[in-house]
């Protein structure tokens, strides 16, 4: 779920201090979140990992108004 949420925030653009700030959590430790993301994804970086994001968003509600 966190992760979720951080990855929700970098494709928002927001930056790894905006993050921690707003998560109240240290920026290493959103450092530590997002090389996680990138890893699980395959992502070679922020940006390709916030596509993804983007991508599989509007898959989810091209499918929920279809439904």
């Amino acid at each position: 779920e966190r992760e979720a949420e951080i990855l929700r925030l970098v494709a928002a653009g927001s930056t790894d201090r905006e993050i921690a700030d707003a998560l109240v959590v240290s920026v290493r430790t959103i450092e530590s979140h997002v090389a996680s993301i990138l890893r699980k994804l395959g992502a070679r970086n922020r940006t390709e990992a916030a596509a993804r994001y983007q991508a599989d968003a509007t898959k989810s509600q091209r499918r929920r108004a279809s439904d």
